[in-house]
């Protein structure tokens, strides 16, 4: 399974704009770079949390 930290063209920014119970593991940056692609989607924690790649798309520029 491929870690982001392979790939070294890709940054991930993310601001979340909520209280969501089931971010508040992503606020610590070691699990956050934990990150993973799994089926073509970002996910951390095994699994249990995830970002549906229409929406990275759709929030997502060039730097």
């Amino acid at each position: 399974m491929p870690e982001l930290s392979r790939f070294e063209d890709i940054m991930i920014k993310m601001l979340f704009n909520d209280d969501v119970r089931h971010n508040k593991p992503l606020e610590g940056e070691k699990v956050f770079m934990a990150a993973k692609i799994e089926d073509g989607v970002v996910t951390w924690c095994d699994g249990e949390i995830d970002i549906a790649p229409e929406v990275m798309y759709k929030n997502s520029y060039a730097y």
